[in-house]
């Protein structure tokens, strides 16, 4: 079963990295004002098929999951479980920061009552959108570990953003920020694992070179052996180390 980012730090969580975004639209601004004729014509005309938006509503990881699953890829869902969770709490900090309403408190009159009616009730605030910010993160994990299914994992997110507006509980700008966040912490994650793995390169390299150190030293009474360790030093010490996996 191949790890998500198998090499990332079990230690590091993303909340401890400083992600943030402008602050939401203001009433009566242009971007205020197309959030609002969006998020109303989405709702009126829904781009998705109800059952994926409201299953999606309720976990945002399901269709990768669902779509790993039939292609049998390996996915350590326990490990992307927790990494979904640090993005969460990063989206909660900034939801509590900004305490933009959803448009729900906004746009009633503006639709239908029957599509009005239709909209979700949620408990929090809603920039930027959590499920966005979820989506683009898995599908930008996903991709760089799954290059040959990037596509399918790009259009699973691009639904998942729809679902957003379609379902009435998020604005455009909500989306595209939380797009945002999520984009910013896959790079941080693929960063720290690059770290990680840096680190465990030097150790592997740092015990050929005393293994073979130690064979020249028993052959040729230290001397050799000396020079190899010396060299062995400035390799791990270097940022050629990488040429040595």
């Amino acid at each position: 079963m191949l790890s998500i980012l198998e090499h990332f730090d079990e230690t590091a969580e993303i909340p401890n990295l400083k992600i943030d975004i402008p602050a939401p639209p203001m009433l009566g601004s242009a971007e205020y004002d197309r959030d609002i004729k969006d998020v109303c014509y989405c709702i009126e005309n829904p781009v998705n098929d109800e059952e994926f938006n409201l299953i999606t509503h309720d976990d945002a990881s399901y269709g990768f999951l669902r779509y790993c699953s039939k292609n049998s890829i390996p996915v350590n869902i326990g490990e992307l479980k927790r990494h979904i969770s640090n993005v969460d709490s990063v989206v909660s900090l900034l939801k509590k920061k900004y305490k933009r309403p959803r448009p729900k408190y906004q746009i009633e009159g503006m639709i239908s009552q029957e599509a009005f009616s239709k909209i979700p009730d949620m408990n929090s605030h809603g920039y930027p959108s959590g499920h966005a910010a979820i989506a683009y993160f898995i599908s930008s994990v996903l991709s760089e570990i799954f290059p040959d299914h990037t596509l399918e994992f790009e259009k699973i997110t691009g639904k998942i953003a729809q679902s957003r507006l379609d379902l009435g509980v998020h604005y455009s700008s909500d989306v595209s920020r939380g797009r945002y966040i999520g984009e910013q912490c896959s790079s941080m994650i693929h960063q720290i694992g690059e770290i990680a793995r840096a680190k465990d390169i030097r150790k592997k390299v740092t015990k050929k070179f005393r293994k073979i150190s130690d064979q020249f030293n028993e052959k040729y009474s230290g001397n050799l052996g000396r020079y190899v360790n010396e060299l062995a030093s400035f390799i791990v010490r270097s940022n050629e180390i990488e040429r040595y996996p």
